[in-house]
């Protein structure tokens, strides 16, 4: 598909911010007393699906890998599960680093702390899901923290109006965030030109009529970079810009490389489990089953910030408890046996 149709359509496929994702990626974890942990992940698809998801597949030796049949809503459906044990929670620690190293890829991190009390051990355990706005525009500045919640949350309350309102101020967001990309690049080239004519303070003078140009341009033509080019040249007034298409080609490949992977996150759904030794005590989990948190996170609660997954429990150290059980009989026998021979010697 050629750029241009590629952009346009990521630009008006804005129901994909709405919807929940085709695909649903679940990924389990399980805190072990030894510090170990186990970690599976299930993606639906086959293997080349797997492997091309925006959340971060991991590539290292030491994964089993299996492609098998599983149920899912009634239906037999392909599954990639992928499952691997760490002796230590620094050795998850340091590939889930790696993995968020990776260009175009969620960033996860991890926590885990072990407290040692004298009845109870505890077991704290925190996944952050990094914000995957890949533009410095935030998406506040557009669509308000109550309508994200609302996203989040598949309110089924809202009318159709209400939804149209949201998707044109996503759009609107979207498209403001990447023509600053393209505004602020082209500032800098056209500056720095050989003879130039324009400067910093001409495109800031001019940036409101730039961008009302440029949301024309879109509205009426193909969404390439000729047609930035020329909007671009129109709006500053200088036709010396378009001398700049092929240094500002990277850029809008780059912008192209941007939406496609905001869009590739938007397009899939995310499940987190935590099983934890003992009883959980406290979590910001959505559900509770057993020893085990559940998390059904949607795209929109870290698109601008990061989403924290944070659960605890907590298991009885049995041999302190023996230890103070023993302790405290040998306690009451010392403060009963005087008393006893007391009333004896009477």
């Amino acid at each position: 598909m050629k750029t241009k149709k590629r952009i346009v359509l990521i630009l008006t496929v804005v129901t994909l911010f709405l919807l929940a994702g085709c695909k649903e990626i679940t990924t389990t974890t399980i805190v072990h007393k030894d510090g170990s942990i186990t970690r599976m992940i299930e993606v639906p698809g086959d293997s080349t699906i797997a492997e091309n998801v925006a959340y971060p597949i991991p590539q290292k030796e030491g994964w089993k890998k299996v492609h098998h049949t599983k149920k899912v809503d009634g239906e037999d459906k392909k599954v990639w599960t992928m499952k691997k044990h760490y002796t230590d929670f620094f050795e998850m620690l340091d590939e889930i680093a790696s993995i968020a190293a990776e260009p175009r890829r969620i960033r996860l991190s991890t926590d885990i702390a072990k407290i040692e009390r004298w009845f109870y051990t505890y077991y704290r355990y925190r996944e952050g899901i990094g914000s995957y706005n890949v533009f410095t525009v935030p998406v506040t500045d557009f669509v308000t923290a109550e309508e994200l919640a609302m996203m989040a949350a598949k309110d089924s309350t809202l009318d159709e109006a209400a939804i149209k309102e949201i998707e044109a101020k996503y759009e609107r967001w979207q498209a403001n965030a990447l023509l600053e990309v393209f505004y602020q690049a082209l500032k800098t080239e056209a500056v720095a030109m050989e003879a130039a004519t324009l400067t910093a303070a001409d495109f800031e003078e001019r940036k409101d009529i730039f961008f009302g140009d440029m949301y024309r341009a879109v509205e009426e033509s193909d969404l390439d970079v000729d047609t930035f080019m020329r909007s671009a040249a129109s709006s500053m007034q200088n036709p010396d810009i378009l001398q700049l298409k092929e240094k500002m080609m990277p850029v809008w490949e780059d912008i192209e490389e941007r939406i496609a992977f905001m869009h590739s996150v938007e397009e899939d759904s995310y499940i987190f489990k935590v099983e934890m030794p003992g009883l959980i005590i406290e979590t910001n989990a959505d559900g509770i089953e057993g020893n085990r948190g559940l998390w059904n996170v949607h795209h929109s609660q870290f698109l601008n910030e990061e989403y924290v997954l944070e659960i605890t429990s907590r298991v009885p150290n049995i041999k302190a408890l023996i230890v103070t059980g023993v302790l405290g009989l040998a306690a009451v026998i010392i403060l009963v046996i005087p008393i006893f021979r007391r009333r004896k010697n009477r």
